[in-house]
């Protein structure tokens, strides 16, 4: 009998969890620590990735007067192989 009253219960509660959920008071947003820069100018070029080895090897296809396809295609094969070794690393730890 227990059983079957806990079972019950479990049906209509679990349901209205989410819904409850709403209800309860949360914590305010933290700073995201973004910060107003003015813009960016070049004259020749410019290279933005995530990481600076990415970055350099960007500017050396441009550098080498390779087309700004070329120094994306660079960009992004550069910060993948970062990205695998940090990864790597990680689990090797």
């Amino acid at each position: 009998m227990f059983l079957r009253i806990l079972v019950s219960l479990s049906l209509v509660v679990f349901p209205l969890a989410p819904a409850l959920a709403q209800f309860a008071p949360s914590a305010p947003e933290t700073d995201s620590g973004l910060e107003i820069k003015p813009a960016a100018r070049a004259r020749t070029y410019m290279v933005a990735a995530a990481n600076p080895i990415a970055v350099d090897a960007g500017t050396a296809i441009l550098k080498a007067g390779g087309s700004a396809t070329d120094a994306a295609i660079a960009v992004a094969r550069q910060w993948s192989r970062c990205r695998e070794s940090r990864c790597l690393a990680r689990r090797l730890l």
